[in-house]
């Protein structure tokens, strides 16, 4: 079952949010090791798809249709990267699903694949790999094949790293080129790490101390995390969600760097306080707690069912200086202007967090960054006509990428003069840290 409907959610596309997968699973009272494993297939297949369509470009005598290459993208992860299962089974199951779910002679295709790849792949300890085109890392080991699988590193690095990394070319050379090869391989790696789960403490329910101490008492692995308010867990933590502490609005989920946002904001009671682009309310919420629940803050959106989860949270964390409402602050004038201070937390491309969104750096390229700064642009030019002269505004992403930071800033403070800038700060991510841009500004007259 859990391979059927790893296939059904892959195949209608690579980004499968986690709440979707949540609640296929719930429906049908998946245990928490099979629903672990639904996870771990399909972040797996979004994360490593560079590499698996590398192996399978050399095992493939023609281009399979798209039903079939997600089952086989399912079957070689499996088989790379996943120790659980042995590789018979997994053959089997995948050649099971082929047969169920499409029409025509596939799965005899299917287990032809899958099992000369079984066949083919040996695994080795991790200090033996040295840069070559028949191996590659594979989490805690080496794989190395019978047949060469990936460009050559010494003519095509950037092919061979794209390939290892599974990775957009488009990134590993702008990379290379930015952070240099040791910045660049750090941010490889942590790009395909598996994230841990941060939660940020709602001081007013509980203080991290003894949050910390309930977690333990129900056997989850909590841990300080380095800001004073976040706690870290495993990346999957089952049952966390429908824990007391969770219901009684004790934490909410939240990254550290994105925690870091709303301090550069710094709220303080009775403030006039905007946030414009909430969902799902993380950032919300730490403005109003920071605030000591005694500003006036107003947070919008672009659609009813993303101020929806701001409304939830708000909610479940008892706050009430927010009124939440659906608009698009780029149209028109937004009610309750002028305000003290804004935050703008701006779509973007996610590079800085593509361990947590992994199916982002397909998305990635020359010019999806230019329509994500021209809208970016427009965004923040909205806020800066929100706010007071002399007033406070923060611009952040989770994109490390200059034409959605640096150049945005430029352009609001150096071409329009609306701005004048106090700080800004671009994070590379790195292993255990994830990247992101935020910068503070000053409205001018």
């Amino acid at each position: 079952m859990i391979r059927d409907l790893a296939f059904q959610l892959l195949n209608k596309g690579i980004d499968v949010p986690t709440r979707e997968i949540d609640k296929v699973a719930k429906a049908r009272n998946m245990d928490p090791r099979d629903r672990a494993l639904l996870h771990e297939i399909i972040s797996g297949v979004a994360r490593r798809m560079g590499t698996l369509d590398s192996v399978l470009l050399v095992y493939l005598r023609r281009n399979p249709e798209k039903a079939v290459r997600t089952i086989l993208r399912i079957g070689v992860y499996e088989l790379i990267y996943l120790e659980r299962t042995p590789p018979h089974a997994i053959v089997s199951e995948s050649v099971a699903v082929a047969g169920r779910r499409i029409s025509g002679p596939t799965a005899g295709f299917v287990n032809a694949v899958l099992r000369a790849v079984a066949n083919e792949v040996t695994f080795e300890p991790l200090q033996t790999y040295r840069p070559s085109r028949d191996r590659f890392p594979a989490e805690t080991r080496v794989a190395r094949f019978a047949r060469t699988v990936l460009p050559d590193p010494m003519t095509n690095p950037t092919g061979y790293l794209a390939a290892i990394h599974s990775l957009p070319p488009f990134l590993v050379e702008r990379w290379r080129a930015r952070f240099g090869d040791r910045g660049a391989a750090d941010a490889f790696r942590a790009s395909n790490e598996r994230p841990p789960m941060m939660l940020r403490v709602n001081p007013d329910v509980m203080s991290r101390e003894a949050l910390i101490e309930a977690f333990l008492a129900k056997s989850f692995p909590a841990v300080p995390g380095e800001h004073p308010l976040s706690i870290r867990l495993p990346s999957r933590a089952d049952g966390l969600f429908d824990s007391e502490e969770f219901k009684k609005g004790a934490f909410v989920l939240q990254d550290e760097t994105q925690m870091r946002v709303a301090d550069l904001l710094a709220p303080k009671p009775k403030e006039k306080i905007l946030d414009m682009c909430s969902a799902p309310g993380g950032k919300t919420t730490h403005l109003a707690q920071i605030a000591h629940d005694k500003a006036d803050i107003v947070a919008i959106d672009r659609s009813d069912d993303r101020v929806k989860r701001v409304r939830e949270n708000l909610e479940r964390l008892q706050l009430k200086s927010v009124k939440a409402f659906a608009m698009d602050a780029t149209l028109g004038p937004i009610p309750g202007a002028p305000f003290d201070a804004v935050l703008v937390d701006a779509p973007c491309s996610n590079t800085g967090v593509l361990a947590r969104r992994p199916e982002a750096r397909w998305r990635v390229d020359s010019i999806s960054l230019m329509k994500q700064q021209q809208q970016q642009i427009r965004l923040l030019t909205a806020g800066m006509l929100a706010v007071k002269p002399g007033g406070r505004v923060v611009y952040s992403t989770c994109s490390v990428e200059p034409e959605e930071n640096e150049s945005v800033i430029k352009q609001i403070c150096e071409t329009q003069g609306l701005a004048t800038l106090v700080s800004q700060e671009n994070i590379a991510p790195a292993p255990g840290r994830e990247g992101g841009f935020f910068a503070l500004m000053t409205r001018n007259s």
